[in-house]
């Protein structure tokens, strides 16, 4: 792989993991919140105080089917053991600050290399400055 494409995977990995918060609780019941939201990885707290990571997590009826972190155990949840869900949420405020950093970014290197050159500013204005006659009048 090309520098230029690992500095890229690098930075698309980075910018996803961003737009992300750490595992939030559901405010509202588990098996309604995973019907309509079908997140890829929870945080299932049981009524007896255990948490539980379940990957790619499917309700049918009343029971919750995925797999541990490791996807080496199936695992099997009734909803109504469960005391909480929690589940990665969108951060809106850096998912936002992404962009922003990208065109303030831009505009500093546009900056850089425009006074960079080292070109001298025009004092004609319209071009009509006389080259041969050194005092510029």
């Amino acid at each position: 792989m090309t520098t230029r494409r690992i500095v890229a995977l690098a930075a698309s990995f980075m910018t996803l993991a961003a737009c992300y918060t750490g595992p939030q609780p559901v405010g509202y019941s588990p098996g309604l919140y995973l019907h309509q939201n079908q997140p890829k990885k929870i945080v299932v707290t049981l009524k007896d105080g255990t948490q539980q990571t379940v990957v790619g997590p499917r309700v049918i009826a009343d029971t919750v089917f995925g797999w541990n972190e490791t996807g080496s155990e199936d695992l099997v949840i009734a909803v109504s053991d469960m005391k909480e869900v929690a589940a990665p949420r969108l951060a809106v405020v850096r998912t936002a600050l992404i962009p922003a950093a990208f065109i303030a970014g831009g505009i500093l290197v546009f900056t850089v290399v425009k006074n960079a050159s080292g070109s001298e500013p025009n004092v004609c204005g319209d071009g009509e400055c006389d080259v041969t006659d050194p005092s510029g009048i």
